[in-house]
């Protein structure tokens, strides 16, 4: 079984990297595939920058970008 979760998020630069490793964590126990996909939802700040870094050092993670008008 594979287990997803989708982590929308709004202006949270300072957070994106504790919770991904929070959520690593929480799923290394389970014994399942996993993929954590996390979505920067129109955010304001470096949000974006943070989870492309993220992204680019990290196999379990799906990235989204949300771009609002």
């Amino acid at each position: 079984m594979k287990l997803s979760l989708v982590v929308p998020c709004y202006n949270e630069q300072d957070n994106v990297r504790a919770f991904y490793d929070a959520a690593v964590n929480a799923f290394l126990g389970c014994g399942y595939e996993y993929e954590l996909v996390m979505v920067n939802d129109g955010s304001r700040d470096n949000t974006g920058i943070e989870l492309k870094k993220l992204f680019y050092e990290k196999i379990t993670l799906c990235m989204l970008q949300s771009w609002q008008e």
